[in-house]
């Protein structure tokens, strides 16, 4: 909600759009890889929700699912868990961005290219790169 407030009228329908389809605000500002790669995914998450995740997450509690053992209701339910949870870190990270996009906005500053970020997490946040195998480890 603070998001909303703070950015000017004119942009606001973007703060909306945003919020249900996913890349929306980084296709309006040229960033067009970062916005067609939350918008597949976006994609890719619902169609799978509807073609097999719904049935393998209920499948999860029930362990029993169109004739498959214990087993593999499980563990397909477990994946359709991390898929939900990958796809609400990518729904969050997609939120980030229209807020950063937006101070940028306000701030009257150029928004960065795909290039700028990916040097900045190269130069000034190497330790999350180097520190992400580790803890992905643990």
């Amino acid at each position: 909600m603070r998001i909303y407030r703070s950015s000017d009228k004119k942009h606001r329908w973007r703060l909306i759009l945003s919020s249900f389809i996913m890349g929306s605000d980084s296709l309006f500002e040229h960033q067009y890889l970062k916005g067609f790669l939350f918008l597949v995914c976006e994609l890719g998450y619902i169609a799978y929700m509807v073609m097999a995740g719904g049935g393998h997450f209920v499948g999860l509690f029930t362990l029993h699912v169109a004739n498959q053992v214990s087993t593999a209701s499980l563990v397909y339910g477990i994946l359709s868990i991390l898929i939900t949870l990958f796809f609400i870190y990518l729904y969050i990270a997609n939120l980030a961005t229209v807020r950063l996009n937006n101070e940028f906005r306000l701030k009257g500053k150029s928004i960065p290219t795909i290039k700028d970020e990916l040097s900045n997490i190269n130069n000034k946040k190497f330790y999350l790169v180097s520190l992400s195998l580790p803890v992905a480890g643990a």
